[in-house]
């Protein structure tokens, strides 16, 4: 039981990890056309006589982790080096689908020195777990503090990765600190936050609510030490977004996020958090429900800010792989209060059983 309990998660963050790959190829899912060329014709052309090694690095390391971790799952099952074969033969297969899909985005050009790159970034993932894949095998010393330190199970597996996905949704620079499950883009608000203030007050309580609501959903996840791995949660987030912002726009913008409403927010939302963090599993469940619920109706109140078009535009996000980075993340902070809260009811019965 032990070992089956123990692929859960490397399977989990596995598929995750290929519907961002799926999402951040064939993004923005639109204009789809017969283009008046079969898919697989850029098997047969020859190398691109243009191109950047910036591209050429970028599709390497994004196939590393699908094959790390597709091979991660698959040793619990079958003989190591097999494992190695069959996530080596599913990056080689998707980027193949990725890439004969695109010609029909009139946006995306298929190319097979993609296809080479990409591959072989999966092959190095498959080896690398190959050869150091026994870390995260049950009755490894990684394993046992997972099992010590963390909740284990499907329910607590699923949301260590959804965890895993509110890390990675802030390095979406296009909007404020702690954004996530924002959906004006798909309706016209009746009522908004206009004046500066009310702005800032939003955005506090936006900020506020999901620290609280992040912190109290790991914490659910410990078993010990639950105010220091909150905290650490947040701190983390705070430094991808400061890294994020900062590696696209440079040093100076790095802190742009840190606005007033977002340090009242940041201040409000730690001094509720660390009692909070006290109450039995059951009300730190429910807790980060009504955070997390709260989060997205206060953000969804508030304006649009003028601030981040202009950002993006200076960033240059609408080209190449930062706009197919850039609509993922933006889809990733829409969806991830939904995927939580979804994911939460369900550790009620993993403490039940603990």
């Amino acid at each position: 039981m032990t070992a089956r309990r123990g692929a859960h998660l490397p399977l989990y963050l596995s598929l995750a990890y290929l519907a961002l790959v799926v999402c951040a190829s064939l993004a923005p899912f639109s204009g789809w056309r017969d283009q008046g060329f079969p898919p697989f014709a850029f098997l047969e052309t020859s190398w691109a006589r243009y191109f950047t090694w910036f591209d050429v690095g970028a599709n390497f390391l994004a196939y590393i982790p699908l094959g790390l971790l597709s091979c991660s799952a698959w040793q619990h099952r079958l003989p190591r080096w097999i494992a190695v074969v069959l996530a080596s033969l599913l990056a080689f297969t998707l980027s193949l689908g990725m890439e004969a899909l695109q010609t029909y985005l009139p946006g995306r050009i298929s190319s097979n020195l993609d296809l080479l790159s990409n591959s072989l970034g999966g092959m190095t993932g498959a080896i690398a777990a190959g050869l150091w894949g026994r870390n995260f095998r049950d009755g490894s010393r990684l394993v046992a503090w997972r099992y010590e330190y963390l909740m284990h199970g499907h329910a607590a597996d699923m949301a260590l990765v959804v965890i895993g996905l509110w890390l990675l949704a802030q390095f979406n620079p296009a909007g404020s600190l702690f954004a996530s499950g924002d959906l004006r883009d798909y309706y016209q608000a009746a009522f908004a936050l206009h004046s500066p203030s009310l702005f800032a007050f939003g955005e506090a309580v936006v900020v506020a609510c999901n620290v609280v609501g992040a912190g109290l959903y790991f914490s659910v996840l410990l078993r010990r030490a639950r105010a220091i791995g909150a905290l650490v949660l947040i701190l983390l987030a705070l430094l991808l977004k400061t890294f994020a912002i900062g590696t696209l726009a440079g040093a100076p913008a790095a802190w742009d996020w840190l606005t007033p409403g977002a340090l009242a927010g940041l201040v409000a939302g730690a001094l509720l958090l660390l009692p909070a963090l006290h109450l039995a599993p059951m009300a730190r469940i429910f807790g980060a429900l009504g955070a997390l619920g709260l989060a997205v109706v206060a953000v969804n109140l508030m304006p649009e800010n003028p601030y981040f078009p202009a950002y993006l535009q200076e960033l240059n996000l609408e080209q190449g792989h930062y706009m197919n980075f850039n609509k993922v993340t933006h889809w990733l902070s829409q969806a991830w209060p939904f995927i939580a809260m979804a994911c939460l009811l369900p550790l009620r019965k993993e403490w039940r059983h603990a």
